[in-house]
């Protein structure tokens, strides 16, 4: 895909500290998630080498904000940004109206000044999302819909539909922090299907939790719980359906508090450890105090 000029429309702000977020997610606004690291890399220092300039340094990693009414083009379509929805680590979210539709979508960043381990999640997600929006329709109903993808001169970005809060906000701002067993129940049935329909897909989302999932808005998805932030997630199948061969020695990736042992003892992770996650996080929905003493 060819890279479009940013539009001289935009004109950025500087960055404030991120919003309230659990875990690795953050959910501000209408709701939808901006994936956000774990904890910012450490920086390594090579032998002999004078310090570097922290302020200086401080100052190239800094990014900015956009501003409501600022324009983002891609190839296809022209979006102008309504407001933020949510910050993380190293991008943002915007709430966006398509100027001919008069659609508003969700439009994800990663920019270029993140590592590029880091930034090169939002291709993995676009590739996730890709691949389910192609899925049978019965398995592609807890995914959203990547609507279109793109770059600027200081970003890339990929615009999907809107959601709602996530199933932690729901549980904060609406339930005085405890769902009943019923909902708790249902939300269990719903989730894991997602994780099941997302492995028969062929990939791992290895970031399961409370905060990677939202209700849907408007009536004809309010019942929806929708599966999100596919930023670490990995085609465990190759392209003939046979398995790929394990590595050795993985970084850890995810959310501590929800983590696989596997990850935790740095192996490859599979199917099962996406479930076992899942387990953790339905004692969590049930009792966010000591559903997992951890």
């Amino acid at each position: 895909m060819s890279k479009p000029a940013a539009s001289p429309a935009m004109q950025p702000s500087s960055q404030p500290s991120s919003s309230g977020a659990t875990g690795t997610g953050t959910t501000t606004g209408q709701g939808t998630t901006a994936q956000k690291t774990a904890a910012d890399e450490k920086s390594v220092m090579a032998p002999n080498q004078p310090p570097k300039d922290k302020k200086k340094e401080k100052g190239t990693t800094k990014r900015a904000l956009l501003k409501a009414g600022n324009v983002i083009s891609s190839p296809a379509h022209t979006y102008t940004v309504v407001k933020l929805l949510g910050s993380g680590g190293f991008g943002d979210v915007y709430l966006v109206e398509d100027d001919v539709l008069k659609v508003k979508y969700a439009l994800k960043t990663k920019f270029y000044g993140a590592k590029k381990t880091l930034y090169s999640r939002l291709k993995i997600e676009a590739h996730v999302l890709d691949k389910c929006g192609k899925a049978p329709e019965h398995s592609r109903k807890q995914f959203l819909c990547l609507r279109d993808k793109g770059t600027t001169a200081d970003f890339k970005f990929i615009c999907m539909d809107v959601v709602g809060p996530s199933l932690e906000s729901v549980r904060k701002k609406f339930c005085n922090n405890e769902f009943s067993k019923g909902t708790v129940l249902n939300v269990s049935k719903r989730t894991l299907q997602s994780v099941w329909d997302l492995h028969t897909l062929g990939f791992l989302h290895r970031d399961i939790k409370p905060a990677n999932f939202s209700i849907g808005l408007g009536p004809e998805q309010e019942t929806c719980i929708f599966m999100l932030d596919f930023g670490i997630a990995r085609e465990f199948k190759n392209p003939n359906g046979t398995l790929r061969k394990p590595r050795e020695n993985i970084p850890f990736l995810g959310t501590p508090r929800f983590a696989a042992r596997a990850c935790h003892k740095k192996e490859e992770q599979s199917p099962k450890d996406d479930i076992e996650v899942w387990i953790f996080m339905v004692f969590d929905l049930f009792d966010v105090v000591s559903g997992i003493p951890w």
